[in-house]
């Protein structure tokens, strides 16, 4: 496995660059070379840990479903879905996403509560 060596060379305000203020230049091992803003540097991390956060969220879920009951998996994953989609339409529609959340969130629950209810218990 080949090691890659990255370099960062701070910049150098000099009379003729032609170089934003505020950027730097990567050298990476076999002499490629870019330049990049901080405000891209910064974006590009924050990207990354999002990314990284969504999946630990995703993980935590899932794991936190492992001891329930049917009808408290149910009732989360019909609120759940409640407050994404009621979200979603109060953002679309012009209204405050908050209370679209806040009112989706209370009929998925409900809806996932009545579903539970109907099904048979002999399964």
């Amino acid at each position: 496995m080949t090691k890659l060596k990255v370099e960062i060379f701070l910049p150098r305000r000099s009379p003729g660059s032609n170089r934003q203020p505020g950027s730097y230049r990567l050298k990476v091992t076999g002499g490629v070379m870019f330049t990049m803003t901080w405000r891209q540097l910064i974006m590009k991390t924050l990207k990354r840990i999002n990314k990284l956060i969504l999946v630990l969220v995703l993980v935590v879920m899932f794991a936190g479903c492992a001891g329930m009951s049917t009808t408290q998996q149910r009732v989360l994953s019909g609120g759940a879905i409640g407050a994404g989609s009621g979200a979603a339409i109060g953002a679309i529609t012009g209204g405050s996403p908050g209370v679209g959340a806040a009112v989706g969130g209370a009929a998925g629950a409900l809806g996932g509560y009545l579903y539970d209810q109907s099904q048979p218990r002999g399964r």
